[in-house]
């Protein structure tokens, strides 16, 4: 069962806890700090229960709760082995973990009363990724509920054209 404590700090103090062991076993603390835009991780061994929320596990992923409130229903999709992010990921990771994130997503709709579900995650420190561990955060939504999950862009730098030359494949 994987334990995770999320908190929020400022530079230099402590800014996100998680939790890995399983039931009735010793688990691992994990301290991030951030400092000077980047993160310190220090790794202590721990005994004890720390309380979760799991929605859904299998051998692969294991999907919970998030526990900052921000959102009702508001549920983390992680791989059990460690990835960074999705830049990190092989295939066969990959889609065990969009398998999860859509049996959740259809359970949420189907059962749970939602209307659908937007799907989160940032990739890198420069995308805003702050816990090195590749994650999926499902948000689920009914229709007039007033959540803005959709960033606010400035609006585009660079010609169009020159842009698509770069990145077409």
């Amino acid at each position: 069962m994987i334990r995770r404590l999320c908190l929020r700090g400022t530079e230099g103090q402590p800014f996100s806890f998680r939790f890995f062991g399983t039931e009735g076993q010793p688990f691992s603390f994990r301290f991030f700090v951030l400092e000077q835009g980047r993160f310190r991780t220090e790794l202590i061994r721990c005994g004890g229960e720390i309380p979760s929320r799991k929605v859904y596990e299998d051998e692969w992923t294991f999907a919970f709760m998030d526990v900052a409130k921000d959102v009702d229903g508001h549920i983390l999709v992680i791989p059990k082995a460690h990835r960074k992010n999705i830049l990190d990921c092989d295939e066969e990771s990959l889609s065990r973990l969009m398998k999860t994130v859509k049996k959740i997503s259809d359970h949420l709709v189907a059962d749970c009363g939602y209307n659908g579900v937007n799907l989160l995650n940032a990739s890198d420190e420069s995308a805003g990724q702050s816990v090195p561990h590749f994650h999926i955060h499902i948000i689920p939504r009914k229709t007039g509920d007033g959540i803005d999950a959709w960033p606010h862009f400035d609006g585009a730098k660079q010609d169009i054209e020159k842009v698509f030359g770069k990145v077409r494949m």
